[in-house]
């Protein structure tokens, strides 16, 4: 469960700004730049850092999080990734936020 925390942080940090595909296959695809199936470090951050959004240093950070101990960032251990950050997008568009309410927290202080 703790990787797949730090998995979904990850692929927010990293894949949220980059929108030069829309599903996981073609991002996958692009990132495997010599098309063996798998993202080495190298390939995943020229990918990361090409919108200028993203250091090297956080890339390779991030990196890490998502390939695990072998180093390699394999097409399930990415749709996994990104799974779980839709999952997570999905519940923070739909909380319910109805006992909200617009008042100035300052206000409310006293009650």
């Amino acid at each position: 469960m703790k990787k797949a925390i730090l998995s979904a942080a990850a692929a927010v940090f990293v894949l949220a700004p980059m929108a030069l595909a829309d599903d996981h296959a073609d991002k996958f695809s692009m990132m495997d730049a010599n098309g063996d199936a798998a993202v080495t470090e190298a390939e995943f951050v020229t990918y990361a850092t090409a919108t200028g959004e993203v250091t090297d240093g956080e890339a390779s950070l991030q990196f890490a999080v998502l390939a695990g101990q072998d180093g390699v960032l394999t097409r399930e251990e990415f749709d996994a990734a990104m799974s779980v950050k839709e999952d997570a997008a999905v519940d923070r568009d739909t909380a319910d936020i109805s006992g909200m309410d617009s008042a100035d927290p300052a206000e409310s202080e006293g009650e």
